[in-house]
C-alpha cells in the first residue's frame, strides 16, 4: 500500500490489511460501543486483551519485529 502507513491506516483503512484487522475491530467496537476513525485515544490506558490482540494483527501482518 503506498498511502502511509500509520497504525490508524494499517488497522482500519487499508485494503491489504482489512480482513486481518476484523478481529480487532470488531473487540473494538465491542469493548467501546462504537467506530473510531482514530484509535491512538485508546492507547492512553489501554486493557491487556486490546495489548494483546495489537501485538498478534500486527505480527500477523509482519510489520511488527
Amino acid at each position: 500500500c503506498r498511502a502511509r502507513q500509520d497504525m490508524n491506516h494499517v488497522i482500519l483503512y487499508c485494503p491489504l490489511y482489512r480482513d486481518r484487522a476484523l478481529f480487532l475491530i470488531t473487540f473494538i467496537q465491542s469493548q467501546y460501543h462504537r467506530l473510531f476513525n482514530d484509535i491512538t485515544p485508546l492507547l492512553h490506558d489501554p486493557p491487556a486483551k486490546l495489548c494483546r490482540l495489537l501485538v498478534a494483527f500486527f505480527k500477523s501482518v509482519q510489520l511488527f519485529p
